[in-house]
């Protein structure tokens, strides 16, 4: 079995420079911070080179296409409109945050699963799909 880096790590000089070195790991797109400070050694902090959350984005895009269409077909029998789209949001919520369980680490999972973040996802692809305009 090959050896591979998993993490990359800095130790700082002082204290005062930790929020710095977050920073500079902080996704720029969604603010997902990839530097996490070690548990006994506060001056050490680990390292994630790339920004782990925009890897997930992009598999999520397509499932929550798919399931926009499969909960638009499943919510036919609902006549009022403003019920039917929240009944909808709802559904795809819901099974996002089964995959989201089951695709990504829980502390993705659980930073991409908060409902401004997942919400925000489903009503870009119901505008993109022609459900909301």
């Amino acid at each position: 079995m090959a050896i591979t880096m998993l993490l990359g790590f800095t130790k700082l000089a002082l204290s005062s420079d930790l929020q710095a070195k977050l920073d500079q790991y902080t996704c720029s797109q969604d603010g997902f911070v990839h530097a996490h400070q070690d548990q006994f050694d506060p001056l050490f902090v680990y390292l994630e080179p790339e920004c782990p959350v925009d890897a997930v984005i992009t598999e999520m895009v397509p499932v929550i296409t798919s399931l926009v269409s499969q909960y638009y077909g499943e919510t036919d029998a609902i006549a009022n409109p403003f019920e039917r789209v929240n009944t909808l949001i709802q559904s795809v919520r819901t099974a996002m945050a089964e995959w989201l369980q089951t695709h990504a680490r829980d502390d993705i999972a659980q930073f991409l699963n908060v409902e401004a973040t997942i919400r925000a996802k489903i009503i870009n692809e119901l505008i993109s799909q022609g459900i909301l305009a």
